[in-house]
């Protein structure tokens, strides 16, 4: 089985420090022909094949894949070793916001169903539906760039909510306000930033209508 001397071990687990992570959270794994230096919590990889004099590397970190290169000397190999720890650490700085976004909306949904009476809207909270609905349309038209078929999809979007608040009891609408303002998200492509925004001013304005509030969103 193929592994790398003790001291060249050593100036890669020095090298993970000077890069501000963490040694333990990597893991060694000894093949045949290469060996892979591995970083399991974000999927991250640097193999390590050839041999002395022709060392033959490759990685993943992230989004960005390092191609199968040739190295003459350990000094040079190493000089790529920092390059894809300096990746591996953008990688785990830089977060989610698509999964952080769906991971709320899966916590309103989640909270509505455990938690909230479905009882109708009153005249009144209806209302507040429509109007906290149309700060949205304005507040969105405002700060963004929108395509006429964009628009009219969230036009379309808000509409139904619209008419839903007059039908559906409150956990239904909130189900319903979750997944059509998601899915509107999903096909308009607003940066992600920019739709925790907008899913969060709709909501927060209108949380005092769901009993003991949204989690995240205050309490109104």
């Amino acid at each position: 089985m193929k592994t790398l001397e003790k001291w060249k071990r050593n100036e890669v687990y020095e090298a993970v420090q000077a890069a501000g992570l963490r040694p333990e959270e990597f893991l060694w794994d000894d093949g045949a022909d290469d060996i892979c230096f591995r970083h399991p919590s974000s999927g991250a990889h640097f193999v390590f094949g050839g041999n002395p004099g022709n060392y033959v590397t490759s990685y993943r970190a992230g989004d960005d894949t390092g191609p199968e290169l040739s190295s003459h000397s350990w000094q040079a190999l190493m000089r790529r070793v920092a390059l894809w720890l300096a990746a591996v650490e953008h990688d785990i700085e830089t977060p989610d916001l698509w999964d952080q976004l769906r991971g709320q909306t899966e916590l309103l949904a989640g909270t509505s169903d455990a938690a909230l009476e479905n009882t109708p809207f009153t005249p009144d909270e209806r209302n507040e539906v429509v109007s906290q609905l149309n700060e949205v349309r304005k507040f969105v038209k405002s700060e963004y760039v929108l395509s006429e078929l964009q628009l009219t999809g969230l036009d379309s979007k808000l509409a139904y909510l619209v008419e839903a608040a007059g039908r559906l009891g409150r956990k239904d609408w909130l189900n319903a306000c979750i997944g059509a303002m998601f899915g509107w998200f999903l096909v308009a492509a607003l940066p992600p930033d920019a739709l925790h925004h907008i899913f969060q001013m709709l909501l927060s304005g209108i949380t005092h209508l769901f009993g003991h509030g949204i989690p995240g969103l205050g309490s109104g």
